[in-house]
């Protein structure tokens, strides 16, 4: 930047009055202050301090005004600079720090993804254990079935046998089954044991139509007896109180 100085006039001494001491004075006090609070590292604050500051001496200086204020715009366009140097050396540095931890995540994603692949795997294992398992238990209730088929088949194709007359007399043996004979005194031992059979629940044992006419008449015997028992009470009442009317 070019400096215009076509402004400022030189000359050898320039004396100080009073005021202009009064004013460097309380100039230097501001700055001490300021500083104080802001803390001695440099900072933006810092800096914020004494350019104040120094626009103040530029704004009491009306002859070296323009020297110093172009003094100050070079100073604070180089500050700019090495502020936005500073900006982008932080974001580069934030940059490299994400490039370099970036192998790293990518190892621990790597590596749990071998981990998942491996609990896959396990997975995939079981549920082939479960499915073997269970076409296990399916074919044996598929054997069961079966097997329970061909029993309740037998089992038919025996009763049916049973039915067609093929059943074993009881109380015979094979060879006297096969004896026409003894077939014929089995024969007339069933028929007199049939026989006694009718006679008996004919003579000894009482059908239920009889027995329950024979209660029915039983319960009508009782209920005239107690009419007549109550027709004497009554009338042994009545001469009870005839007796003692005459008296």
């Amino acid at each position: 930047m070019d400096i215009d100085l076509s402004d400022v006039k030189s000359t050898d001494s320039v004396p100080l009055t009073s005021r202009d001491r009064n004013f460097f004075n309380q100039l230097n006090r501001f700055m001490i202050d300021e500083s104080a609070k802001v803390g001695g590292n440099p900072s933006k604050e810092r800096f914020a301090v004494f350019r104040l500051a120094f626009e103040k001496i530029i704004e009491k200086s009306s002859l070296y005004r323009p020297l110093f204020r172009a003094i100050k715009q070079e100073y604070e366009e180089c500050i700019a600079t090495l502020e936005s140097g500073a900006e982008e050396v932080e974001a580069m540095s934030t940059d490299l720090h994400r490039l370099v931890l970036q192998p790293k995540t990518f190892l621990l994603r790597q590596k749990r993804c071998m981990e998942l692949e491996d609990k896959l795997a396990i997975i995939e294992q079981e549920n082939k254990q479960v499915e073997r398992e269970i076409a296990e238990v399916l074919a044996q209730i598929e054997n069961e079935e079966t097997t329970s088929a061909k029993e309740i088949i037998q089992n038919t194709d025996t009763s049916s046998q049973l039915r067609t007359g093929h059943r074993r007399i009881p109380g015979l043996t094979f060879a006297e089954e096969t004896n026409l004979k003894e077939l014929e005194k089995y024969r007339d031992f069933l028929r007199d044991k049939h026989s006694r059979l009718e006679e008996n629940a004919s003579n000894k044992y009482t059908k239920k139509e009889k027995r329950i006419e024979m209660q029915n008449l039983f319960e009508q015997k009782l209920s005239d007896l107690d009419k007549q028992r109550e027709q004497r009470l009554t009338l042994r009442n009545r001469l009870r109180l005839y007796h003692l009317a005459w008296r």
